[in-house]
């Protein structure tokens, strides 16, 4: 149910953020971006996780900033930049352990992975500023939250395991007609861009079940992150 509860409140706050100034949609991203951190690293029982959640943290921050200063035509320039200098980062963070730096590269990769997942996070600011972005930000914020939502509901009704997956691709699909009548994007864009944010979702959901020690707040969080990279890219390769 919190999984459930996070993923529908971070799917409004984006759509909220999308619809109304963009520092409301720089506060749900980092929100999302903060609920993925303070999953991540429990779920994954990785050691060294104070400093990890601080690399983290800076990156998501670092990222988001990248992608606000960048020009509108290529909003995400510098967030490998940013992403390069979190590894590094992430190097030191293992440099400056005073706990025997234990299963050393389990913490390495749980603080570096999790870097790059906030900073593909930043993606939502980008879809924010492209052309027909509103309408496709509110279709990956349905395509972030129908699979988490719609699969937890699936089990408390204790229907098959597709029923869950059913539902998100209807619920989607849905969506994207809604947008494709609302704003300019075409009916075969948005069912594209929808697909393609169902399937991260979806991914993402298998991947947090899948941690040593599944966090609610990851299951709601991962989806949001994984969407918006694969959303963008569609609609920037589909729209422009």
């Amino acid at each position: 149910m919190t999984a459930a509860l996070a993923a529908l409140g971070l799917a409004a706050a984006l759509v909220l953020g999308g619809l109304t100034a963009t520092p409301v949609l720089v506060l749900a991203v980092l929100l999302a971006q903060g609920l993925f951190v303070a999953g991540w690293f429990p779920a994954l029982r990785a050691p060294g996780a104070a400093g990890g959640r601080v690399v983290v943290a800076a990156t998501a921050v670092g990222a988001d900033a990248a992608v606000l200063a960048a020009d509108d035509t290529r909003p995400l320039e510098h967030v490998a930049a940013v992403l390069a200098l979190a590894l590094l980062a992430a190097l030191l963070h293992q440099l400056v352990r005073r706990d025997g730096r234990v299963e050393l590269t389990s913490s390495l990769t749980a603080t570096g992975s999790a870097a790059v997942l906030v900073g593909l996070g930043s993606a939502w600011l980008a879809l924010d500023v492209s052309r027909d972005g509103t309408g496709l930000l509110v279709l990956a914020a349905v395509a972030a939250a129908a699979p988490p939502t719609l699969d937890l509901a699936a089990r408390a009704a204790k229907a098959p395991p597709w029923a869950g997956v059913l539902a998100a691709v209807v619920v989607t699909g849905l969506a994207a007609a809604a947008v494709a009548g609302a704003a300019s994007v075409t009916l075969a864009v948005a069912l594209a861009a929808g697909a393609a944010g169902a399937v991260a979702a979806r991914l993402a959901v298998v991947l947090a079940d899948r941690a040593r020690a599944p966090h609610p707040l990851l299951g709601a969080a991962l989806p949001a992150l994984l969407v918006a990279p694969a959303v963008y890219l569609l609609g920037r390769v589909l729209v422009g």
